[in-house]
């Protein structure tokens, strides 16, 4: 099951729209928009200003999308913290409208919007000598691809079909490496990749299930396992999984389990109401440890499953 199998369905979503001119925009993952812009190169760069950087997307049947990348010139460990809260405020604004107006405009001289991607990913930083979660934000919108005027240049080539496995490659052998390297820290993974490892969380993956949480086996190309702990919507409070996941970083003794990563997500998805199109955030919030087979498993049952696990 590489990479590109993985992508398989969105891929052939996204292609879906590009040719019904009569389909409604669909929301992107940051992973698809990375692939098809190999990894926002700057050989994909096709324009940019102030604001954003336009990427020439290609498609695996060659079909080519116009991918806009919307920037943060200041970071929150800047000096001046205003600054980047107002550029941040600014860059929801502006991502808000343009995909309003872009929906509303239906016309032939109009740049036809295919689809849009409103992602959070949480890291851990070090702020001001303490461990704090970090949002990484990335909003990005899909057009057709105009290769004169507004978007001008033009890219030759296709990706190939071994890209998509490639791509995701890197993100998959990070994990193989945490969990061999027993001093290895903690690191973040991407909600697609815990859906590769978990078959998109089947019920034949799940291990485990208690009050707050659902917990699932993870398979890594090597073989290796590990436990996929996915927190239910009611219990996706910022600080409690904060908390659980410090706590469980300073935990570290025989008869704890490891702690191998974290996923804290946050995926904007277009709706109507009254009248308006708004973004309504859908959460994701995951903790992964280290898998523990029947007998070691049970002495941690409590900590990995839940209160009232099943």
């Amino acid at each position: 099951m590489g990479g590109y199998e993985f992508q398989r369905a969105e891929l052939d979503a996204l292609e879906g729209v590009l040719r019904d001119a009569s389909a409604e925009p669909m929301s992107l993952t940051l992973p698809l928009l990375r692939h098809i812009t190999n990894d926002f190169s700057p050989e994909s760069q096709i324009g940019q200003d102030d604001s954003a950087v336009v990427y020439l997307g290609v498609l695996p049947s060659g079909c080519r999308v116009a991918v806009k990348k919307l920037q943060l010139h200041h970071c929150l460990d800047d000096e001046n913290e205003d600054a980047f809260l107002i550029e941040y405020d600014k860059m929801k604004d502006t991502f808000q409208n343009e995909v309003s107006a872009a929906i509303k405009a239906s016309h032939k001289n109009t740049v036809r919007l295919i689809g849009y991607c409103h992602h959070t990913q949480e890291q851990i930083v070090e702020y001001e000598g303490k461990q704090v979660f970090a949002g990484v934000l990335e909003r990005l919108i899909c057009t057709e691809y105009v290769p004169d005027g507004t978007l001008c240049g033009h890219i030759e080539g296709m990706i190939s079909t071994e890209d998509g496995y490639e791509f995701q490659r890197a993100e998959l052998d990070a994990p193989e490496r945490v969990v061999r390297d027993t001093s290895a820290e903690p690191m973040s993974l991407t909600l697609p990749l815990l859906r590769h490892i978990t078959n998109d969380f089947s019920d034949e993956s799940q291990i485990g299930q208690g009050g707050f949480a659902v917990v699932y086996l993870g398979v890594l190309p090597s073989g290796l396992r590990i436990a996929v702990k996915k927190l239910r919507e009611t219990y996706l409070n910022d600080c409690a999984f904060q908390n659980e996941v410090f706590i469980t970083m300073k935990a570290t003794h025989k008869n704890t389990v490891r702690f191998m990563g974290y996923c804290s997500q946050s995926q904007g998805e277009l709706v109507e109401h009254d009248g308006q199109h708004i973004f309504a955030q859908l959460a994701e919030r995951l903790i992964c440890v280290e898998y523990a087979p029947k007998g070691t498993l049970d002495a941690h049952i409590e900590w990995i499953y839940g209160t009232g696990a099943t």
